[in-house]
């Protein structure tokens, strides 16, 4: 669907402010979690930047990044995950508040990069969410985002082999699907690559205040990288990194399993 329906928006915020067995789950993780997107966010930053988590749950990966930079503020619309952060990772330079990312609490040009993990594809309007991270960062500052890609027909054959292979906890699904649902990807990210025009799509979340929730099911948004290097550019900001981060990336980087992209605005 082009839009996300009203009460399907309100739902999902309302899920995150009171998913008390969601923020069990992200306390469950350790640093290993994080280590892939804070690796890839320390290249960009320096000393004396200040950085923005958007998104950032209970707040670890904003505690992680706080080694590379001068002050890092982790922000969440959860006042649950907040709490959690604020009273489980304290530091001189590190701070927390719950905000709702289509309305920014903080002036123009605040931050010299913002930055976000597994955070775009739980968004109910992507181009507002864009906007508000692109006006609080600075002229020259970066925006970051790293996420899965939920288009990637990598995906699907993964699925499909672990399948096959008999990998326990894998997702069981027809293997006809798999393979109709991979050429399908395929051709929709094609398509998305050479109009040449963002093109955001989302779906209803399923929303379950489980421990043992299934990764992704509360996503929103069919995030891929085709769409947001497409706003990007289209809002005049420079894409100075696309993919090319895993193999597959750099051979097929619009199809890879995962979003790493770097915009300068």
């Amino acid at each position: 669907m082009k839009k996300l329906p009203e009460d399907a928006a309100k739902r999902l915020v309302g899920f995150y402010r009171t998913a008390d067995k969601y923020a069990e789950r992200l306390e469950s993780h350790n640093e290993s979690a994080y280590a892939e997107y804070v690796r890839f966010v320390s290249r960009y930053v320096t000393k004396k930047d200040r950085i923005l988590d958007i998104g950032c749950g209970t707040g670890l990966s904003t505690f992680m990044l706080r080694q590379f930079a001068g002050e890092v503020y982790g922000l969440d619309i959860s006042p649950i995950f907040i709490r959690i952060a604020q009273e489980k990772r304290r530091a001189e330079n590190l701070s927390f508040q719950c905000a709702d990312i289509m309305r920014l609490p903080f002036p123009d040009g605040q931050y010299d990069v913002v930055s976000s993990f597994l955070f775009i594809e739980h968004v109910c309007d992507v181009p507002q969410a864009l906007s508000e991270m692109v006006r609080v960062t600075k002229k020259g500052g970066l925006i970051i985002i790293l996420s899965p890609n939920l288009l990637s027909p990598f995906a699907e054959l993964y699925k499909l082999a672990d399948a096959v292979l008999g990998k326990q906890g894998t997702i069981r699904q027809n293997p006809l699907k798999s393979v109709w649902l991979a050429a399908y990807k395929t051709v929709l990210l094609t398509a998305k690559a050479i109009s040449g025009k963002a093109d955001f799509r989302y779906r209803l979340p399923i929303l379950e205040n489980r421990f043992d929730l299934v990764p992704d099911n509360d996503a929103a948004y069919l995030s891929n990288p085709v769409d947001l290097k497409h706003w990007f550019k289209a809002n005049g900001l420079d894409v100075i990194k696309y993919q090319r981060e895993t193999r597959w990336g750099r051979v097929f980087p619009s199809l890879a399993t995962g979003i790493h992209i770097v915009a300068k605005k």
